[in-house]
């Protein structure tokens, strides 16, 4: 993104924690920008193109990002990730655990890669004991995980 491309976005800034703010893929930052529009709701980035992620993770190329959401809302974790599913996210991770101010709030996983693709990636990520795992979006992991 360019310094000018900033101007355009509202609920963003190129301050904000994405890593190298110049990195950052325009269209997905407009998209991440309309999500936040549509649900009202305050989302913090807590992580953007910095960080370890799977080696051909859509981060290192600024088309995802890591956002918490600090405040009590009407909606539920499960309400945000399934409204992600209007836009054209193509992943969506979902992460009950995540914590802002000593808080657990959770936070999602938003991607959007370029081109065409057959399926939404979506999971589920949980810490644990021996470090962050990955689980399947089912029903009956939703339940087990109190996201539903």
């Amino acid at each position: 993104m360019r310094t000018t491309d900033w101007g355009q976005i509202v609920f963003f800034h190129a301050a904000d924690n994405w890593g190298d703010p110049m990195l950052m893929d325009y269209d997905f930052v407009k998209t991440v920008d309309q999500y936040r529009s549509f649900t009202k709701i305050p989302m913090i980035v807590s992580c953007g193109t910095q960080g370890e992620h799977a080696q051909l993770s859509l981060h290192y190329s600024g088309l995802a990002g890591d956002f918490v959401f600090p405040t009590k809302n009407d909606f539920t974790l499960f309400d945000l990730y399934l409204t992600a599913f209007r836009f054209p996210f193509t992943e969506v991770g979902i992460y009950p655990q995540w914590r802002y101010n000593g808080r657990e709030v959770g936070g999602l996983h938003l991607g959007r890669s370029k081109g065409p693709i057959d399926h939404k990636k979506t999971w589920i990520g949980l810490d644990t004991e021996t470090g962050r795992q990955y689980t399947p979006v089912t029903q009956q992991s939703l339940a087990a995980h109190g996201i539903i």
